[in-house]
């Protein structure tokens, strides 16, 4: 039950903001640009409590993105990013006397959309949802492929020139709704910096 109500909110939002990307004003313009993310963790975890279960670690990861941001008025925008995402990870088996340990890599094509609100001139706030799809995976983890939600707080410069740089330190839940059920449901929970440039259409 609360799976079928999370998945209807996730689509209502989605509808919400598909729908504000067609309110845009016109005189407004739209940017693209590019970004990369890491300077953080990217470790699964369960909320189910697993007794006898494995343990994560995060060696690294690297997130890069297309971006395209569109501007509902001046204050709030729509962000579309298409991004590949490789995480190197640790597993650690808890079956004593003795623990091993079994590096592994996730690699997932995501496409997050997520409003920004912004206010005090260069900060904003974003939220919103993450399609994603595991195109590499390992036996040490369930699928990742799912709908996932992200939560951050950036700060964004506008250059004269058309180029804006932004800072969106963030927090990103992968596969809450997974599109493969497992008996294992481990999550990769990502949090770290993002870092941008953006052009002016």
């Amino acid at each position: 039950m609360q799976i079928s109500r999370l998945k209807n909110f996730k689509i209502n939002l989605l509808v919400i903001i598909l729908f504000l990307c067609f309110q845009t004003e016109a005189q407004i313009s739209p940017r693209i640009g590019l970004s990369w993310s890491s300077l953080g963790s990217a470790e699964p975890i369960s909320f189910q409590g697993i007794d006898g279960g494995p343990s994560y670690s995060s060696e690294n990861y690297h997130v890069f993105g297309l971006v395209y941001i569109h501007p509902i008025n001046d204050w709030l925008d729509v962000e579309t990013v298409i991004e590949y995402s490789k995480f190197n990870l640790i597993s650690a088996s808890n079956y004593p006397p003795s623990i091993s340990y079994h590096p592994f890599d996730v690699n997932t094509i995501g496409i997050p959309i997520t409003i920004r609100a912004h206010f005090l001139k260069y900060l904003y706030v974003n939220t919103g949802i993450l399609t994603a799809y595991e195109l590499k995976g390992s036996d040490y983890l369930n699928n990742q492929s799912g709908i996932g939600a992200i939560l951050g707080l950036g700060v964004q410069y506008h250059f004269g020139s058309g180029i804006s740089a932004f800072i969106n330190p963030y927090l990103k839940n992968h596969a809450i709704i997974p599109f493969k059920e497992s008996s294992l449901r481990y999550r990769i929970l990502e949090s770290g910096f993002r870092f941008g440039l953006s052009y002016d259409l």
